[in-house]
């Protein structure tokens, strides 16, 4: 539906004579058009104009003897947006040339006919609506455009209906606009303003209480937009809707699923009844709806993740303990051992981050130093603290703390290949390890890790069977078998470490 036309335009005439000018007001009124006023100088023109506000001003290029026509008329043009309609008695290429620079919207010559006078206000009258119509729409494209971008860059709910209402009000020039939001059952949630909307603060206290206004209950009867001019539906508003003068255009935030809220713009011009400004206002609407479903999906994604990692350090925690409660159990038992586990899982760890090992794959290789002796509870107590040589059997026993460290592991959910891990940690990468033999990159790096730091580890300490032998010998160890028995690239990081970086253990 196209915007209508005034029933009576509107016509102010600036004609110095008299008789001339009451003869235009006759013919005007014979067409329907409402003459508000007759002026005969440019200061009277300017005054009745200001006061009236018409629709179209008819203009006579001279007054009393001289072009005052022409700077009026750039007047009117500057400070009034009114069209003007040149009426003149001279057709001179001056005349027309200074004519031209103010735009007029017709120039009449006189003596005209009554239908030459009616066909060329028309004309100008529709000029004027489509120009005036045009523009608006492109205030309107500049504001869905302002506001898309808003959707793209704003994160938070609060910040995105604030900025919608602002750019509405100030890029197209509605009164007044307003965004309602809702939960799930339609609860009122919260609201934003711009165009300093009179009792809004007391509109809000009523909202919380459940009362909506009228244009707003009906809105959510309705299957799209509402429009609203009639003064009585909005009686008992807060808001204080005008009398005849505005429109009220309520719209839906929603998606598919859900609704999430209303925007209500309140407009003092016909325009919004254009059914291209209409269909705009419908896809704004959509777009905002579908911006809060995706900031309400965001937000929630967060609230999990934060749920997810208050859990996870929870679990970390628990399962930080029980390791803790394993390892002294475990220390209890061998008091030659105490202390080993903790020293080999610093080192291990430390040697993770060199090689730029992830947090938590460092936490992997940290837990799985703290635990790789926990098979060791099977070996009777006997030989755990013989302080000769091992026999033959004995050994084989001994070399079955791997597999019973993995089979008390492997039924815990670490996140992490833990047992796998304890299982290995004494295979090397010729294969001259246990307990399985075998070798390279069968053998996982965090498993080559431990193997390196629990023998370093193990030469620096005191054994029922021997003395320490000291740092040097077990760096000596692992640098002469170095790509041989132990990972090249562990034992460079273990070397770097205690020579350059004067690692020790605490």
């Amino acid at each position: 539906m196209n915007s209508p036309a005034r029933a009576q335009p509107r016509i102010i005439i600036v004609e110095d004579e008299r008789i001339v000018a009451e003869d235009i007001r006759r013919i005007l009124e014979e067409h329907g058009y409402e003459v508000v006023g007759i002026a005969t100088t440019k200061k009277e023109a300017i005054e009745k104009i200001e006061k009236e506000k018409p629709d179209l001003v008819l203009l006579d290029i001279i007054l009393n003897g001289k072009p005052d026509g022409i700077d009026t008329a750039e007047y009117i043009r500057k400070y009034f947006q009114v069209p003007v309609v040149y009426l003149t008695a001279y057709a001179e290429p001056e005349f027309l040339k200074l004519a031209k620079l103010t735009q007029p919207y017709g120039y009449i010559i006189k003596p005209f006919s009554s239908k030459e006078l009616y066909s060329n206000i028309e004309i100008a009258l529709y000029k004027d609506k489509m120009e005036k119509r045009f523009a608006h729409l492109n205030a309107v494209l500049r504001a869905v455009r302002d506001v898309n971008k808003l959707i793209i860059t704003q994160k938070e709910t609060s910040g995105l209906i604030k900025g919608v209402c602002d750019r509405l009000v100030n890029t197209i020039g509605f009164e007044n606009a307003w965004i309602l939001l809702f939960d799930d059952k339609l609860r009122f949630i919260s609201a934003e303003q711009s165009g300093g909307i009179k009792n809004f603060s007391d509109l809000l206290e009523q909202l919380k209480t459940g009362i909506y206004p009228p244009c707003v209950q009906k809105v959510l009867e309705a299957s799209e937009y509402l429009l609203i001019k009639e003064a009585t539906i909005c009686r008992d508003c807060l808001l204080n809707h005008r009398k005849g003068d505005i429109w009220r255009i309520v719209g839906k935030l929603k998606t598919p699923d859900r609704l999430y809220g209303l925007l209500v713009l309140t407009a003092s011009t016909d325009y919004i009844l254009d059914k291209d400004e209409l269909d705009l206002f419908n896809e704004l609407c959509a777009d905002i709806g579908y911006a809060l479903n995706n900031i309400e999906i965001a937000q929630d994604r967060i609230k999990k993740t934060v749920m997810l990692e208050q859990s996870l350090e929870t679990s970390r925690k628990i399962l930080t303990q029980t390791v803790g409660a394993l390892i002294s159990a475990l220390e209890k038992r061998d008091p030659y051992a105490a202390g080993h586990s903790r020293h080999v899982a610093r080192l291990a760890k430390t040697i993770a981050i060199e090689l730029g090992f992830s947090p938590e794959k460092t936490r992997s290789v940290h837990i799985a130093g703290l635990l790789h002796d926990i098979g060791k509870i099977y070996v009777p107590a006997q030989i755990l603290y013989k302080p000769g040589q091992l026999t033959g059997p004995e050994y084989e026993i001994v070399k079955k703390h791997c597999q019973v460290g993995y089979d008390i592991l492997k039924k815990v959910d670490f996140y992490w290949p833990i047992a796998k891990v304890v299982l290995q940690h004494h295979e090397r990468i010729d294969g001259s390890g246990y307990p399985y033999g075998i070798a390279g990159d069968s053998i996982l790096l965090e498993a080559r890790i431990l193997g390196v730091a629990d023998v370093v580890e193990a030469m620096c300490s005191h054994r029922p069977y021997r003395p320490a032998l000291g740092l040097d010998k077990a760096l000596y160890e692992i640098k002469t078998k170095r790509g041989v028995v132990y990972d090249a690239r562990v034992v460079d990081t273990c070397l770097r470490l205690f020579k350059e970086k004067k690692y020790q253990f605490s």
